[in-house]
């Protein structure tokens, strides 16, 4: 209400657990983040007022202690065990953690280390150079065991494309996927994206499309609808950009024309993938259905059924031509 904008839910749900709800804080971090999102993988930026005190809060530290804390704030949930492990001087993590304890930076409890406030967190991980905080990824990166982490750290550790990382990033994605979590694996298909090499189309169309797919399954449609259409103006004509058309009129709602649109023009580039044009007549026959062409819809689903060779797929445009003829009676 105070800054006049609604926030994606996901994107809400952040910035509420960034302020342990404080509305003072909501507001000015809301304020910081402008009309954009924060990139993948990025912590919500620090509001401009307690910026500055902050960092200074983290500056009064020896270096050392200040490197612990970093790879403490780049880590999902930082433990001194795991904090030894990837510190250069395993000895002196108790000592660091013991001084931050004492400036009221974290606390230390059974469950691990903990900043006393989120911002702290965030002005820690702000305060270090580009280059610092590329070197605790990688250094996380290499002893960390969750998959998913380890394929944060890695994708924010790079620099420029990497194959084998972005396969990496990949496979956490499809296990976040899996597990239900969709903001989690937009994020990670996403950095995966960034991290393939530009000559690869048709990855960079399967990640990308991924990653809109499940913005749009986290609830923010908005988001999936402009990581899509991104996708779609850097493709080739060709079955990839047939594919991540398909994918944008997936997440158009109920916008009949715009979703015939869509798969019209997916269907001009798909002619070479029968699979693919199975599906997209598929598509094509419920925007009809919904559209009330009934006869229309069946049209395009007696082209469908033949090139479907997926059961789950051909069994749908089954049923839904079998609907169709039941609403014409």
């Amino acid at each position: 209400e105070r800054l006049g904008r609604s926030l994606p839910h996901p994107l809400l749900v952040r910035v509420h657990e960034a302020t342990n709800g404080n509305p003072l804080f909501a507001i000015e971090l809301a304020r910081a983040l402008g009309d954009g999102h924060p990139a993948p993988g990025e912590p919500l930026p620090v509001p401009q007022d307690p910026r500055g005190a902050l960092r200074e809060r983290v500056a009064r530290l020896p270096p050392r202690a200040r490197d612990t804390l970093l790879l403490a704030s780049a880590m999902a949930r930082p433990t001194v065990v795991a904090l030894r492990a990837a510190a250069h001087t395993p000895e002196g993590v108790d000592r660091d953690i013991a001084e931050a304890e004492r400036e009221g930076i974290v606390t230390v409890d059974r469950d691990g280390v903990r900043f006393t406030h989120p911002l702290l967190e965030s002005a820690t991980y702000w305060s270090a150079s580009d280059e610092r905080r590329r070197e605790a990824h990688a250094r996380l990166a290499e002893t960390t065991p969750d998959l998913e982490e380890r394929a944060r750290h890695l994708a924010l550790a790079a620099q420029g494309p990497d194959p084998d990382a972005a396969a990496i990033v990949e496979e956490a994605a499809e296990r976040a996927r899996a597990r239900g979590a969709p903001s989690d694996a937009a994020e990670l298909y996403e950095l995966s994206r960034d991290l393939t090499p530009p000559e690869d189309d048709e990855a960079i169309s399967r990640r990308g499309r991924l990653a809109g797919t499940n913005h749009y399954g986290a609830g923010d449609v908005g988001r999936a609808r402009k990581t899509l259409e991104k996708l779609i103006a850097s493709l080739p004509p060709g079955p990839d950009r047939a594919h991540a058309l398909l994918s944008l009129a997936t997440v158009s709602s109920n916008d009949i024309t715009q979703i015939r649109r869509l798969l019209l023009d997916a269907l001009a580039e798909a002619q070479q993938d029968p699979e693919l044009v199975g599906h997209i007549h598929y598509n094509l026959a419920w925007a009809e259905v919904l559209g009330g062409d009934l006869a229309g819809a069946i049209e395009h689903i007696h082209v469908a059924i033949p090139l479907l060779t997926e059961p789950v797929p051909l069994r749908a445009a089954l049923a839904t031509r079998s609907y169709a003829q039941t609403l014409m009676g």
